[in-house]
């Protein structure tokens, strides 16, 4: 984990100096004429780096009268410096979904309440003083195409400046009504939405399969969810318990963040619905994320039958 940790870190690193963007982001590398995104393949293994730490560290983050500067500086570093720098590529909603993983597992971790005040108050100074760097040395924090994303509340009305997209997705929707025009027969996909494989593909979906028919879909996503956190209170180890809710987070982060900007709810930011959207650096992610829990799963189950 650490090795592989190191070296999407440093990937990472090198695409923020020398990258060419791609899409409005440069966390893209092409190798042997297929592109991939690290900054997918860095979600799995955060997940998966941050469960040890707990695992490993749990006696001294339980001490009270240790000091544990350096495990929380580590522990930091693992779970926040490649948002980070995903975040500076411009690719906001990567850096939310690994933010947002990344801070369920530190609230669910063993480390002291106290611990975790102190060390959220610090983060907030940070934030606070990069943000400020930031506006002082470049006149602003997100850049402007970011920013026309969260004009997402009537996406209608700025039709040809930034609601595009979204208003396409209403239409789709719309269109599908409860039964919708029948598979294949979506007219939206053709030269209407950007994307219509990836980012939107949920619109396509409500269009030709309509309302109930597209429904399943949601209990699909909660079924799959509740399993991989019933696995998570089961697991008869610590790092299987936070994989498993790593995971479930990262699954339930790219539903919300893709499900939202569809529905004008959340800025569009191009993020890929789970096992529907089409992609391959995702796609891997995904499938790994999911060996893992089946792996803590044969492992807890196995544990349970020695007993």
């Amino acid at each position: 984990a650490t090795i592989a940790f190191m070296i999407i870190f440093a990937i990472s690193f090198y695409l923020l100096i020398e990258g060419v963007a791609l899409k409005g982001s440069k966390n893209w590398i092409t190798i042997l004429n297929y592109k991939f995104q690290p900054s997918e393949f860095a979600k799995p293994i955060i997940i998966v780096s941050l469960a040890l730490l707990f695992e490993i560290f749990y006696k001294k983050l339980r001490d009270k009268e240790i000091d544990k500067i350096d495990t929380l500086g580590l522990i930091l570093f693992v779970g926040l410096s490649i948002p980070a720098i995903v975040f500076l590529q411009k690719d906001l909603g990567t850096a939310m979904i690994m933010a947002a993983i990344f801070f369920v597992m530190f609230l669910a971790s063993p480390i002291l309440k106290k611990d975790k005040f102190n060390t959220i108050i610090l983060l907030s100074l940070v934030v606070l003083i990069a943000g400020a760097t930031m506006m002082a040395t470049k006149g602003q924090i997100l850049s402007n195409e970011q920013m026309n994303r969260f004009d997402f509340i009537n996406p209608c009305s700025n039709y040809e400046t930034g609601g595009y997209q979204i208003c396409n997705g209403y239409i789709a929707i719309n269109d599908g009504g409860f039964f919708g025009l029948g598979i294949g027969k979506s007219k939206q996909k053709y030269s209407y939405i950007p994307e219509p494989h990836t980012d939107s593909v949920f619109a396509i979906i409500a269009e030709e399969y309509g309302l109930v028919r597209s429904a399943p879909i949601f209990l699909a996503f909660l079924f799959v969810l509740k399993r991989i956190l019933d696995l998570a209170s089961k697991a008869n180890t610590l790092r299987g318990k936070y994989i498993c809710l790593g995971v479930a987070t990262y699954i339930f982060m790219h539903i919300f963040v893709n499900l939202g900007g569809l529905f004008g709810v959340l800025p569009l930011t191009g993020v890929p619905l789970p096992f529907l959207s089409y992609g391959g650096s995702f796609a891997i992610s995904l499938v790994v994320s999911l060996a893992i829990v089946q792996r803590i799963h044969i492992e807890t189950r196995n544990e349970k039958i020695r007993l």
